[in-house]
């Protein structure tokens, strides 16, 4: 503090000496000595005179101004020095610490001494630079600070509490009073007063922790609390007496406790209960409870006279119990009484203390009888297994007696009426503390006819054993329990082979799910089955048996086995197979006959009708058949059916049928169609098959056929119908020329020529060079940046101009000519990408591949060996397929999409937002771009719910970081919106349409390329 004091000396003196250096130019400081006196400047006697008389009179005023002055200042220098002095004793008894500082500086201007008390560090320590940050805890540093920094910008006086550090370690908790005072001199300055609040915030933490825990236990509590006034008027309660209740907490003050739980019956309370009274009560709601309501006093506290606590526990759940007990007693004793067993409990003597009725039936015996009966007596005499008498001692119920253990066996009783029983019995003693038996229960099954049952089945096991069929017997699940020898001489298994195994072991394949399906339908409709079966042999071969399957149900009419007899007709089959084969098939090619393709045909329809598919019926007939039999002989005749019909079979699926109608004329049938167009791809194939020249012997014969279609159901309904319409069909083709195809419906006849044509020129456009390529910059919707090149081929054709790939490639069903399209855009995108990154223009190019493509073993290689060819790094290809090859689980799909992987190859799905996708596959093949359909686009601004699925899919892209990407983009209006949907990249024609090479080269010379 003096040193504040000479401090405030030296500036009060500072003061002085600025006046008087000020009076030194006198007329420079009229105004200034005029404001310091008070007087109006227009009066001063200097504005009156001027000269000499002037000067003179400056002096005086002067003398006369700064005397005054000193005295003023020595004054106030007496003023502050007292009040100080108090000051200072005042804070020291406070514990509080004054201090000041500039504001805006972040040094202390002045502190009081009493800090070196409150802190351990002497005031020199805190005026140095940077001394209140080193000496206040980080943690509360930045909220200090701010707290002092919003505290300065405002007029009244504020408060900071925080901790800072004492000089010995200890954490001292301190509350700052702060205000800025305005100063004479003009300056802004911030005082405070800091005082140690430590032993405060400890006493309130105690306090709170106090207050804290009641508050825990009381509401907390497992039972109801109330604080009652002397009214019995609730102050307080817990929310467990809400729960109880059934009130809300918040509207039980004021309430009269007794109201809330109003006794319907009181129930007595026994000696040893607790203090209080047990009510059976009914809640506000109409619920019914049970509660022991005890009550204290809260005299003892201040200002509780007449006040109560009362205590409130729901016995609700105990006194149901209780009752639950006694019923559950009651019912034991029911059950006891008609138990179908009989029970007998005796004492440590032998007596009998109780019985049920069943013991007395069982042992015949009347009431009276039993209440007399002991092992020891004569009414029954006991049997051993092998016709003994029995020894009392080792009956189980005293041999329970004696060691206090269970005891079982088969006991055989002779009863007072001369019938002999069987029974099994089980003992068990009851034991008293000490652990010595005091009585013995006992229970007894009538087992006689369960004997005499198994002297049957013995003989029923020696009968199965010497069967000379085969003999399985499965449990109602199916698993086998047991087989007889035979069933080892048939199958080759072994009895331990197949136990617990179910027969579909011995399954041959043969036979299809609906021939099972209709054999246990039979089962469960009759009980019984019948038939002829093939199965499979231990060592792998075949055989035939003559199957009988029979349900076995117990007593109850329950399915409890079954049991399947059979014996091996396999010789007997296959010379009826041969027989059946003989009747059916064509001797000399082999193929179904008239009769069996018939059958065939029939079988189709149905199922077609069934499951509303379509099938097709080929009407097919060789041109030129009868000159060549007529001019090389009817057994090259012969060997040519032979050799059409082999191939006949190659060009048609295993579930199609292929017969031979009559002479040269054969019948294809094929089933589970879509629509029928797509049986003019099989025509198609077996058009271009019998086309190569067939080898008959050291002849070559060259040889063609026309083919009638007819489809099932927009043809015909009937095989009769059908067939004549594949007849008629087959003229028409005959009329066309040979060597082709007509549907019965002309519309679609037209269609196939079509397809034809198209076929057949694309062909030729391959081997000519007739295709191009061109290339679409895809860019990015607010940059600009070109982020690739996507790829397709144009087909310039000296009639119809230039076709887009999308035509000509729709129209085919080619599925190989579809492939070399795809295969040839594939090579030459690589190979101009390759050339565009000789001359340093690197930029992805995107190629779009059709679905059928990902089913081929040979796809993933043939992209790679298309890689390393042009010498095009991987990740500068990008192949985009329909989404649908995501959905493809086959292993030839996701070998190559993660061969793909491996090469860097950017994946794109293309469609996207057409259909359903999995969002797992997405992330495991690495999927870098997600093409949506332009359907979407085309829709965008006739819904806000088109809107709305674009987010989505955007989003779904963002969040598994995917970028995606708009195709079909035509006007601004879409790019805007697209952009406000946040999507980054986009294709169409707004951005640039398909352009050759040496275009699309010139197009990522002057532009930025980025993903």
């Amino acid at each position: 503090m003096q040193r504040n004091r000479d401090i405030h000396t030296s500036n009060t003196a500072c003061v002085a000496g600025g006046l008087l250096a000020g009076a030194a130019s006198a007329l420079g400081a009229q105004s200034l000595i005029a404001s310091a006196m008070g007087w109006p400047q227009w009066s001063h006697p200097l504005a009156l005179t001027g000269g000499g008389v002037a000067g003179l009179a400056v002096a005086a005023s002067l003398t006369l101004c700064l005397r005054r002055l000193m005295r003023r200042t020595d004054r106030l220098i007496a003023e502050q020095r007292a009040y100080q002095t108090v000051t200072s004793a005042t804070l020291a008894g406070a514990h509080a610490v004054a201090w000041g500082r500039v504001v805006g500086a972040h040094q202390l201007s002045e502190i009081s001494p009493s800090v070196e008390q409150l802190l351990g560090y002497p005031s020199e320590a805190w005026l140095a630079p940077g001394a209140w940050h080193r000496f206040v805890l980080p943690e509360d540093a930045q909220s200090a600070r701010q707290a002092y920094r919003d505290g300065t910008r405002g007029e009244r006086p504020f408060e900071v509490t925080y901790r800072m550090r004492h000089q010995q370690g200890h954490v001292v908790h301190v509350r700052d009073r702060a205000a800025v005072v305005n100063t004479a001199d003009g300056r802004r300055e911030l005082r405070g007063l800091l005082q140690d609040i430590t032993q405060e915030n400890e006493a309130l933490a105690r306090v709170r922790s106090s207050e804290t825990n009641f508050r825990g236990i009381f509401e907390q509590a497992a039972i109801g609390i109330a604080l009652c006034d002397a009214e019995g008027r609730i102050e307080r309660a817990n929310q467990r007496l809400a729960d109880i209740v059934g009130i809300d907490k918040a509207d039980l003050p004021g309430r009269a406790f007794d109201a809330l739980l109003a006794p319907t019956k009181k129930v007595p309370r026994s000696a040893s209960a607790v203090a209080g009274e047990t009510r059976r009560c009914t809640r506000p709601d109409g619920r019914e409870l049970w509660v022991h309501v005890a009550r204290s006093s809260r005299s003892g506290q201040p200002g509780a006279q007449g006040t109560s606590i009362v205590t409130v526990q729901d016995m609700t759940a105990t006194v149901l119990t209780a009752r639950a007990l006694e019923s559950e007693e009651q019912r034991l004793r029911t059950v006891l009484s008609t138990l179908g067993e009989g029970v007998i409990m005796r004492g440590a003597d032998g007596q009998m203390l109780m019985h049920n009725t069943a013991a007395a039936q069982i042992l015949g015996l009347s009431d009276e009888q039993m209440r007399g009966f002991h092992p020891g007596s004569q009414l029954v005499h006991f049997l051993r297994e092998d016709g003994e008498a029995y020894d009392t001692g080792d009956l189980p119920p005293m041999q329970s007696l004696t060691d206090g253990e269970g005891h079982s066996g088969l006991i055989g009783i002779q009863r007072p009426d001369g019938r002999t029983r069987w029974l099994w019995a089980h003992s068990k003693a009851i034991a008293n503390d000490e652990g010595t038996p005091t009585a013995v229960v006992t229970s007894m099954a009538d087992i006689t006819r369960l004997r005499e049952a198994e002297t049957r089945l013995r003989l029923a096991d020696r009968a199965i054993d010497h069967s000379a069929d085969a003999i399985m017997i499965t449990s109602a699940e199916g698993l086998i329990l047991r087989v007889n020898p035979a069933f080892t001489r048939v199958t080759g298994y072994t009895s331990d082979e197949v136990i617990g195994h179910t027969p579909a072991l011995l399954r041959s394949g043969r036979h299809d799910a609906a021939f099972y399906a209709t054999m246990w339908e039979s089962i469960r409709r009759t009980g019984s089955w019948q038939g002829d079966i093939w199965n499979r042999h231990k060592d792998g071969s075949l055989f035939a048996e003559r199957l009988s399957i029979s349900a076995v149900r117990d007593g109850s009419g329950r399915l409890s086995h079954y049991v399947a007899v059979f014996s091996d007709v396999t010789e007997a089959r296959e010379k009826e197979q041969r027989f059946a084969h003989m009747a059916q098939h064509d001797a000399l090619t082999g193929l179904p006959n008239r009769s069996l393709m018939a059958d065939r045909l029939e079988r189709a329809l149905s199922r077609a009708a069934r499951d509303e598919r379509a099938v097709a019926l080929m009407y097919l007939d060789l041109d030129g058949f009868k000159a060549i039999n007529d001019a090389m002989g009817h057994a090259v005749g012969d060997q040519l059916l032979q050799q059409v019909a082999k191939r006949l079979r190659q060009c048609v699926r295993d579930s199609d049928s292929v017969g031979r109608q009559a002479g040269d004329e054969f019948l294809v049938v094929i089933p589970d169609l879509e629509d029928g167009r797509q049986a003019s791809q099989v025509a198609h194939k077996i058009i271009q098959t019998l086309a190569s020249p067939l080898k008959l012997g050291e002849r070559h014969v060259e040889t063609s056929a026309s083919i009638g279609i007819a489809i099932y159901p927009t043809d015909a309904d009937n095989a009769e119908t059908l067939l004549n319409r594949a007849d008629t069909a087959l003229y028409h083709a005959k009329d066309a020329g040979k060597n082709t195809f007509r549907y019965f419906t002309e519309s679609m006849n037209a269609e196939s020529e079509q397809r034809m044509r198209v076929e057949h020129l694309v062909r030729r456009a391959l081997q000519t060079d007739a295709l191009s390529i061109r290339f679409q910059p895809r860019q990015h919707l607010v940059s600009g940046d070109i982020s690739a090149m996507q790829a397709s081929c144009l087909w310039h054709d000296t009639l119809l101009g230039d076709i887009e790939p999308a035509r000509f490639i729709g129209s085919t069903g080619d599925l190989e000519l579809i492939r070399a399209v795809d295969e040839w855009t594939l090579d030459r995108a690589c190979e101009q990408a390759a050339q565009w990154r000789a001359a340093g223009a690197q930029c992805p190019v995107a190629v779009r591949i059709g679905n059928r493509h990902f089913r081929l073993e040979s796809f993933a290689p043939a992209v790679a060996d298309t890689l390393s060819r042009h010498g095009l790094p991987g990740a500068l290809l990008e192949i985009e397929f329909p989404e649908r090859v995501l959905h493809d689980t086959d292993t030839v799909v996701t070998a190559a999409l993660s061969r793909f992987t491996e090469l860097g190859i950017r994946l794109a799905v293309a469609e996207f937002g057409t259909g359903y996708n999995t969002l797992t596959r997405l992330k495991q093949f690495g999927i870098q771009r997600l093409k949506m359909d332009r359907s979407l686009l085309t829709a965008l601004n006739e819904s806000d719910d088109q809107m709305a699925i674009l987010r989505a899919i955007i989003d779904v892209g963002r969040h598994l970081k995917i970028d995606v990407m708009a195709e079909g983009l035509e006007s601004d209006a879409q790019r805007e919106r697209l952009v406000a949907a946040g999507c980054t990249h986009g294709q169409g024609g707004l951005l640039g349409p398909p352009m050759a090479a040496d275009q699309a080269r010139a197009l990522l010379e002057g532009r930025s390329v980025s993903d």
